[in-house]
């Protein structure tokens, strides 16, 4: 029997002494066999870095980095990618409280195994806020091949729970290709970051979703997401950060070509219908 490939998971955890062993006995439960889960304490306040040593000694899959100083959200997880990325054949990012299923890395690697060519294999998703949950399966942008259709339906984000796609299962020998991720120009400057990670794995192969759930995202009102302020600033600094990246993409310049033409279409008829809007 052939070994199983080697996956590395990574928890960035910053004040979560009230959540994180019970994210962290979650991820030691996981039925695969052959994983690994860095912790990095992004300089927390409260017990979070001693809660961690100690789970980090009683299991040796489990290593915990302590940052001197506050990094940020975008910072330290863009170094943890591209860490974890050296480690294993597959990574994945896994918030100090969100919960995964038992079977979340051996059902998504099986979908990767099966196809070579995927870049990413994205969990059902099981959305827990502080008023009701929600189960979502993301499959806008799955199984398509054409590199212009497939980011031209992650760029659009018109599919409800579109984020699922980040906390997939990732191709290792990708992440070098797609950071760093350059904080956009203005605005809030990590606004929808996840979205370009997941556009530029776009550029080089397909996504597949799992029919299961398999992930469980906690909202909380004071979830970085959540505080994200989704205005025209925003917005702007974040399209125009996605025409940038298609430019400077592998793919073709007949294909670039095509990508920024639907998008600017779609720009034109999303902007005709606010005007529109605002006269009624």
């Amino acid at each position: 029997m052939s070994h199983p490939p080697k996956v590395i998971g990574f928890v960035p955890a910053y004040n979560a002494e009230n959540f994180i062993l019970n994210t962290l006995e979650h991820l030691a439960a996981q039925t695969y066999s052959n994983f690994e889960i860095i912790i990095a304490d992004d300089a927390s306040t409260d017990r979070t870095s001693e809660l961690c040593e100690a789970f980090c000694e009683k299991d040796s899959r489990f290593t915990l980095i302590k940052n001197p100083q506050n990094l940020g959200w975008h910072t330290n997880t863009e170094s943890l990618w591209l860490e974890s990325a050296k480690r294993g054949k597959y990574c994945f990012v896994n918030p100090h409280d969100d919960i995964p299923y038992p079977n979340f890395i051996s059902d998504l690697v099986a979908l990767m195994e099966a196809n070579p060519n995927l870049s990413l294999a994205i969990p059902g998703m099981e959305n827990e806020y502080w008023n009701s949950t929600i189960n979502s399966f993301y499959t806008d942008a799955s199984d398509i091949e054409d590199p212009v259709e497939r980011c031209f339906r992650v760029a659009k984000k018109d599919a409800e729970f579109w984020w699922a796609a980040y906390h997939a299962l990732h191709r290792s020998d990708l992440i070098p290709k797609v950071f760093p991720l350059p904080k956009l120009a203005f605005g809030e400057r990590e606004f929808s970051m996840d979205l370009i990670l997941l556009l530029k794995m776009g550029f080089y192969g397909p996504f597949a979703t799992s029919d299961k759930i398999l992930f469980k995202k906690i909202y909380s009102k004071n979830s970085v997401s959540i505080q994200w302020k989704h205005n025209s600033k925003n917005k702007a600094a974040l399209w125009i950060r996605i025409l940038k990246e298609i430019e400077s993409s592998p793919l073709s310049p007949s294909e670039r070509k095509e990508l920024r033409k639907r998008l600017w279409t779609l720009l034109g008829s999303r902007a005709k219908k606010r005007v529109i809007e605002l006269f009624k």
